[in-house]
C-alpha cells in the first residue's frame, strides 16, 4: 500500500508538471500572437493616409479613417481577455476591413454574417483576423474586385452542438505547397513555414480546445 501511494503521489506531481508547463506554453503564444498584432507599420500607414487626405482636403475620409483606427486599436489593447464574443471579433473585423477599403478603395467587398443562436458563443481573441488579414494580403488584386465573406453558424456533429466559423475569399487560393502543410497541422505548428499568424492561430485553437476544435483549409471548386 505505501508503494502504490508513494506511486499515486509522483504521478500526481508528473500531471502538476505537465499542466503547469501547458499554461505556460499557451500563455506564451497568446503573448507572441499580441506581438504580432502590434504592428508599426500599419498604424504609420493609417495616420500617413489621415495626413494625406487631410493636405487634399478630404476631410470626410479622414475623419472615417480616423474612426475606424481608434476603434481598431481600442480592441487590441483593451482586450486581456481569454475570450470574447464572436459578435465583438466580427465587429472589430468591420473595423480593419473598413480601414483596408479606404486604402484600396474599389479593390474588394465583405460581408459579414452571424446566425442569432451563435450570439453568445465565444472564441479566444483575434482569431478570425488572422484569417481575414491573409486574404487581403494574399487575394487582393486591383485588377478584379475581390469578394470576402465570414459567415458564422451553428451545427451539429455526432448530437454534440458546435459553432461554425467559415471564411471565404475568391482570391488565387492556397497553393499545393502550403495546403500539402497544412494537412499536417501537428507538424504545421512545429515547422518555421514563415505563415507565423496561422501558425500561432493553430496552436492557440489547439491549447484552447484540444479536439473540441477543429480547423480545415481548401480551396474553392473554381478559386479561392
Amino acid at each position: 500500500i505505501d508503494d502504490k501511494f508513494r506511486n499515486m503521489i509522483h504521478q500526481i506531481r508528473r500531471l502538476k508538471i505537465t499542466l503547469y508547463e501547458q499554461e505556460l506554453q499557451k500563455q506564451k503564444i497568446e503573448m507572441d500572437y499580441l506581438k504580432i498584432q502590434i504592428r508599426p507599420h500599419f498604424y504609420m500607414n493609417c495616420l500617413n493616409f489621415i495626413y494625406n487626405t487631410i493636405d487634399l482636403g478630404k476631410y470626410t475620409q479622414a475623419s472615417r479613417m480616423s474612426v475606424m483606427t481608434a476603434e481598431y486599436m481600442r480592441y487590441l489593447f483593451n482586450n486581456g481577455r481569454d475570450f470574447v464574443c464572436i459578435w465583438e471579433e466580427l465587429e472589430h473585423i468591420g473595423h480593419y476591413l473598413e480601414i483596408q477599403k479606404l486604402r484600396f478603395e474599389h479593390a474588394f467587398d465583405y460581408y459579414l454574417e452571424q446566425e442569432g443562436e451563435t450570439r453568445g458563443a465565444r472564441i479566444p481573441p483575434l482569431v478570425i483576423q488572422t484569417f481575414v488579414e491573409n486574404c487581403i494580403k494574399y487575394a487582393v488584386d486591383l485588377d478584379s474586385v475581390l469578394q470576402i465573406t465570414v459567415t458564422v453558424f451553428s451545427e451539429e456533429m455526432n448530437g454534440i452542438p458546435y459553432t461554425n466559423i467559415c471564411i471565404t475569399d475568391t482570391g488565387p487560393g492556397f497553393s499545393s505547397q502550403i495546403l500539402e502543410q497544412l494537412t499536417d497541422q501537428k507538424k504545421y505548428m512545429e515547422e518555421e513555414t514563415g505563415h507565423i499568424g496561422i501558425s500561432n492561430t493553430i496552436k492557440r485553437l489547439y491549447y484552447t480546445y484540444g479536439d473540441r476544435a477543429s480547423i480545415s483549409f481548401y480551396n474553392g471548386p473554381v478559386k479561392g
